[in-house]
């Protein structure tokens, strides 16, 4: 056929022959990275439950090219059996390639299957594991390539991890009404305030309380909204929080009798606060200090309702019950009160955590986070112990997400959102940590792997004293580590024998007695 007039074959011949070598360059780098990857999770794996790294990592060689030449060389011996054999459509090396492809894809099929939401948590804390002694400019490029390959994976993860906390059909609507249909209280005009700024992180558990620990009140300072309404906007929005642990004056003081419901509570503090920081912080106190935690729920996994009537009549609840209570009762105030779903991670957690809720309000312009359950106590197995506090009320949003992960990327409220994979890898302290002044040098990340003793530096205040112990991970004995104290802590813990432990880190302004639980790290003995 003759071509049509102005066409040009020459370069019609060479796009085809671009195209083609496109294609083949994609299927190849396909086919190579298919059994690659699959020793990547493998490995990462391996890495993060503190297993043998290396026999995993050779499970590419298994994968490419050891079954796929016993599976060719299985078939020849079957075909030499046989009379009349057609010869072969495909060569040897087209017939390896679509066998190394099948292996692998089963091999990543079954890792990725039956372990979904554990392979995207070791990829993202340990996918770097053959870069652990590796620091220069190079290593921290492919360090990010990897992460970055780990968070394509996350929509695995999210497939197989539902939060029993994300239903939101009882919550108050946005007018400010509660469940019962009260109208919000006469709320007035007044200025809005700013909460302080709190310390920066250097680096960036639970559906429980956070867990048993060590607690010391320190009333080394007066509360001034406890003293001087003058001072009371002050109060209410600075975060650190203001020492002693106490609760606001309108709910230290509230009656009986003005607890009857929830828009008699609302009714209470809004005749007496004005200041919307400080009507939310009383709201807060409220709902911290008047609920008690329902550990058996918990602990069995079987939740009872917890929309804001049922907790507010019972007074006790789970998360979700302190959150959408503490939203109902802002809102009942004429506050914008958000009940915000995600993962949080508390002491003796691995770094994914678990199932929260918690919530934001919005104060002038801007949103601010809160997390009452957290503020309200703690678990000793199903046993909750009022220990009220206010470290999760204003905190600074960089500082409240080193253990709390919204499903919504919106309520981190950072400048700069973060990753799941950067949550995960990030160390595990607390609000309380960044709170009094501490800066952590080494190590850096959630978990790490050792060949000897497990070591960290803190940088710390003049007047503070730390102390660190270690567990088996999931065991609730705790071993001592060696502390030396000063300007710079440091630990070392001489963890026994290989295995995967935790290390947990307390703080205090005295030297003995009773500490407060301010971080931990997983370490993994080699």
């Amino acid at each position: 056929m003759a071509p049509k007039p102005g066409e040009n074959p020459a370069k019609k011949s060479v796009l085809w022959a671009v195209l083609g070598t496109v294609l083949k360059g994609l299927w190849t780098a396909f086919v190579v990275l298919t059994p690659v990857l699959g020793a990547w999770v493998a490995s990462s794996l391996a890495a993060h439950a503190n297993g043998p790294i290396a026999l995993s990592a050779a499970s590419g060689l298994l994968a490419f090219p050891i079954l796929p030449l016993l599976w060719e060389a299985w078939v020849e011996t079957g075909r030499r059996k046989k009379k009349n054999v057609k010869p072969h459509i495909l060569t040897f090396l087209d017939r390896l390639v679509l066998r190394t492809l099948a292996v692998n894809i089963l091999f990543l099929g079954i890792l990725l299957g039956t372990q979904p939401k554990a392979a995207f948590a070791a990829l993202s804390t340990r996918g770097d594991w053959m870069l652990d002694k590796s620091s220069g400019e190079s290593a921290q490029t492919v360090r990010k390539k990897l992460f970055w390959a780990a968070d394509r994976l996350e929509w695995l993860y999210l497939a197989f991890h539902d939060n029993p906390f994300d239903q939101k059909d009882d919550l108050p609507n946005p007018t400010g009404s509660s469940t019962a249909g009260d109208k919000p209280v006469n709320t007035g005009t007044v200025p809005s305030p700013t909460p302080t700024a709190g310390t920066t992180a250097s680096n960036g558990s639970t559906d429980k309380p956070t867990q048993d620990k060590p607690t010391q009140d320190k009333p080394t300072q007066n509360d001034p909204g406890q003293t001087s309404p003058a001072n009371r906007e002050f109060a209410t929005t600075k975060w650190p929080p203001p020492l002693p642990k106490a609760l606001h004056f309108v709910v230290a003081d509230m009656p009986r009798d003005a607890e009857t419901s929830i828009r008699a509570v609302a009714e209470y503090i809004a005749q007496r606060e004005s200041d919307p920081a400080g009507r939310f912080r009383a709201a807060h106190d409220w709902v911290a200090d008047r609920i008690a935690y329902d550990g058996p729920s918990y602990v069995a996994h079987k939740y009872p309702p917890q929309d804001a009537e049922t907790v507010f009549r019972t007074r006790t609840g789970v998360c979700a019950g302190y959150s959408k209570l503490l939203a109902a009762l802002g809102r009942a105030l004429g506050l914008e009160v958000e009940y915000v779903v995600g993962d949080a991670r508390g002491s003796g957690d691995s770094e994914q955590g678990e199932s929260h809720a918690w919530n934001a309000v919005k104060i002038g312009d801007q949103y601010y986070l809160a997390d009452a359950t957290w503020n309200s106590g703690y678990l000793n197995g199903s046993t909750f112990t009022k220990n009220f506090r206010t470290d999760y009320l204003f905190t600074p949003p960089h500082v409240f997400g080193l253990d709390h992960f919204p499903n919504l990327t919106k309520w981190q409220l950072r400048s700069t959102p973060i990753t799941r994979g950067d949550f995960f890898r990030q160390a595990m302290m607390t609000p309380r940590f960044y709170a009094e002044g501490r800066e952590l040098l080494s190590p850096t990340r959630s978990q790490v792997t050792v060949s000897g003793p497990f070591t960290a530096e803190i940088k710390t205040p003049p007047g503070l004293f730390t102390l660190a112990s270690w567990t088996v991970f999931g065991q609730p004995q705790r071993t001592h580590c060696e502390t030396e104290n000063g300007t710079t802590a440091r630990v070392t813990c001489n963890l026994p024998a290989k295995g995967k432990y935790t290390v947990m880190l307390f703080s205090s302004e005295k030297q003995y007695g009773q500490f407060d639980y301010i971080g931990q790290f997983e370490a993994n003995r080699e």
